[in-house]
């Protein structure tokens, strides 16, 4: 809703769980364009629920649906390669390199999330200040809301 009231500008969403989980949500035009959770099964392992397939690619995060916000010469694959894929999407797909428990800092993937798509700025959280504080390019291409 706030993407539509904007004028169809991108929104994303950020969100930290417990330390455990990151996520975002990114949407553009009004609708959900993307969406992400670094451990789908957490919430459902909580509830005793059980994901199929296609509730999972659902989150698993497909930057290549927002390639245009990336920074230039960053393709989609690198950055899921680098920032999304690691822990539970790796040990999902049986990567040999990844390890059962590695543990991920999860608010630095968010970190990384924010800083490709030049939400985030020279203070952790650059909206908590005066707006005339808050550097222009902290404020775009995205909007950001951060949960925790």
């Amino acid at each position: 809703a706030l993407s539509r009231e904007l004028g169809g500008s991108p929104v994303l969403a950020l969100s930290l769980y417990a330390d455990a989980v990151a996520g975002y949500r990114l949407a553009r035009g009004g609708a959900l364009l993307d969406a992400y959770l670094s451990d789908p099964e957490y919430f459902n392992e909580l509830a005793g629920n059980d994901e199929g397939a296609e509730e999972l690619q659902a989150v698993r995060g497909q930057p290549e649906r927002y390639a245009d916000l990336l920074p230039e010469g960053t393709s989609p694959g690198e950055f899921s390669e680098l920032v999304l894929r690691p822990g539970w999407w790796a040990e999902r797909d049986g990567d040999e390199s990844a390890e059962e428990g590695d543990i991920v800092d999860e608010a630095d993937r968010l970190r990384c999330v924010g800083l490709a798509l030049e939400v985030w700025g020279p203070q952790e959280y650059p909206f908590a200040g005066e707006l005339e504080d808050v550097p222009a390019r902290a404020a775009s291409p995205a909007v950001a809301l951060t949960f925790s």
